[in-house]
């Protein structure tokens, strides 16, 4: 996880872990995320949850533009049985099968990710069903609980 954030009350909070002994998260600033007003740094790891759902329109994080979503079949109903790949200029961050409504993927990039991560959401016979683009360089916002589609981000290191 990236850095701690301060709960309403401003009392401290480190995710899953207690906060170290004087570690009042002064530092954390915006959301656990990446981008401008957030409190990290560019992630090697994302985990999304697939969750899925169809595109929102517009997307709550729409990165300035830069994330997409088209729906290009109605994705399976529960247990929803998806394949999941994502890619990012050729280099492959995930390839899951057999992926059910509430299971998380884990994306990870040798080294960091591109720009765009180009994620494709196929039924089990290889129909396409969601293409998602988001923006993965941090130069527009990425933070937890965004959703994009089928997908939500709950983690990222």
């Amino acid at each position: 996880m990236i850095g701690g954030v301060s709960s309403a009350n401003d009392a401290p909070f480190c995710p899953g872990i207690p906060c170290p002994p004087g570690d009042d998260d002064d530092d954390v600033v915006g959301p656990i995320g990446c981008g401008p007003g957030t409190s990290g740094d560019k992630p090697t790891i994302i985990t999304l949850e697939y969750t899925g759902a169809a595109c929102a329109v517009p997307l709550a994080n729409d990165q300035s533009g830069k994330a997409k979503c088209s729906d290009l079949g109605a994705l399976p109903p529960a247990p929803g049985m998806v394949q999941i790949r994502a890619t990012g200029n050729g280099d492959v961050y995930a390839d899951f099968t057999n992926i059910s409504i509430g299971d998380q993927i884990i994306l990870t990039a040798p080294g960091k990710f591109k720009s765009n991560t180009i994620v494709r959401i196929e039924d089990l016979g290889g129909d396409s069903k969601q293409l998602l683009m988001i923006h993965t360089s941090c130069s527009k916002t990425l933070a937890l609980d965004d959703e994009f589609g089928s997908l939500k981000v709950v983690d990222m290191q």
